[in-house]
């Protein structure tokens, strides 16, 4: 178990002329300090570096979608993803007023 006693180690500070600052830099005297070296090797004591080393050396291989068959089933994965989660809500809405009626209804 590692403790950390100031919740400020993980902030970053945001300069109105540069944005966000990395984490550990100070935003008057742009000094830099170790906040994010600690925080990853604290990470990888709790989780043994062996196998947090092995992770991060892995290579990464985007599998891009078939652009044809994305177009030919663009509309209907787009109103899948708009009208079920509302038919639902609806059905669950439903489902409840009626439970509900029968019930509490005389």
């Amino acid at each position: 178990m590692i403790v950390i006693g100031d919740g400020d180690l993980v902030m970053n500070a945001i300069s109105e002329s540069e944005g966000p600052l990395p984490m550990g830099m100070n935003k008057y005297t742009k000094q830099q300090y170790a906040n994010r070296e600690f925080l990853l090797n604290a990470v990888e004591y709790m989780v043994d570096n062996s196998g947090l080393l092995e992770t991060r050396g892995k290579d990464y291989t985007l599998r891009l979608l078939d652009k044809a068959r994305y177009e030919d089933n663009k509309t209907s994965w787009q109103l899948l993803n708009i009208l079920l989660p509302i038919l639902l809500v609806i059905l669950f809405i439903a489902v409840y007023q009626y439970l509900r009626k029968k019930r509490f209804g005389k």
